[in-house]
């Protein structure tokens, strides 16, 4: 019951102050990663790297991370510590862009953190994307000492399966209105699609707020452009504040029904008493939408 409660006002807060966006969203991630091994058999340098490239709307934010271990950390004469830069080329070797200097400790521990938000790309690059296919370097002046392969970033839709390294998440978000007939119901539709190397994980919910009363039934259905209608589920307001939810995920058995979440895209979303009246409507996001 506590749960319940507190769930509630964590919902009526959000819908009630602005908390859902008023218009669609999606937000995409993309993530690629692999490891740095030593050209030379005899060195205990290697390393990991990961790549994340996240667009939300026409924005973009990209991250490069890369961390070594077992480098040389051997000062000079003047008692500098050695300079590791991170280099990344493209598919072709048309490109070769320098990302900076590691992090050295006197350990041999080296790391970068690159933020696109915070730093500029080299000259030359727009973006990580570009370097798929690739190669992660890590050089001492002109030697490399740690190299790995970039993988491809996937697409949301894109096959993908055990041995890859690289994943994809796009999250949907989209605010349910009232009709004529829902007076002051408000409600939120999140939808999210998860392409990992070893599962594809989707889910979606509708939270609504001032809907009917408490142990009024609703159902939520999706409308397609000839006016085919899928039931994705149902729900029962709860509390003074009209509370309903409907949560469905593949991570715990649920089937998504339509065809799943990518399917569903821009179908009329409904919610509609127990007379079949709407009182919420929206539209399903498209999740692959690049």
């Amino acid at each position: 019951m506590r749960s319940l409660l507190l769930a509630s006002a964590v919902l009526a807060a959000s819908l009630a102050f602005g908390g859902a966006p008023a218009e669609a969203r999606v937000v995409t991630t993309q993530v690629v990663k692999g490891r740095l091994l030593p050209p030379d058999d005899t060195s205990e340098a290697h390393g990991t790297f990961r790549m994340m490239v996240q667009a939300r709307g026409e924005a973009q934010r990209e991250f490069f991370y890369l961390d070594a271990w077992g480098l040389d950390a051997t000062r000079d004469g003047d008692g500098n510590l050695p300079s590791y830069h991170a280099f990344l080329i493209n598919a072709d070797a048309s490109t070769t862009a320098d990302f900076g200097e590691l992090y050295l400790g006197p350990r041999g521990r080296a790391k970068l953190r690159f933020h696109s938000a915070r730093e500029s790309f080299p000259s030359g690059v727009a973006t990580l994307k570009d370097f798929a296919g690739g190669t992660v370097e890590v050089r001492l002046d002109a030697t490399v000492v740690l190299s790995g392969d970039v993988p491809d970033f996937l697409g949301i839709d894109d096959e993908n399966g055990p041995g890859s390294h690289a994943a994809a998440r796009a999250l949907g978000v989209v605010r349910l209105h009232a009709t004529d007939d829902g007076g002051r119901a408000k409600g939120v539709l999140t939808a999210l699609y998860v392409n990992r190397p070893r599962v594809q994980v989707e889910a979606l919910s509708v939270e609504c707020l001032r809907l009917g009363k408490a142990g009024d039934a609703f159902t939520v259905v999706a409308v397609d452009g000839t006016g085919g209608e899928t039931t994705l589920g149902s729900m029962t307001s709860r509390t003074r504040l009209g509370i309903a939810v409907l949560r469905l995920s593949s991570r715990r058995g649920d089937l998504i029904p339509g065809g799943g979440v990518l399917a569903l895209a821009g179908r009329t979303v409904e919610v509609r008493d127990a007379d079949g009246v709407a009182w919420l409507t929206g539209t399903f996001p498209d999740l692959a939408a690049e």
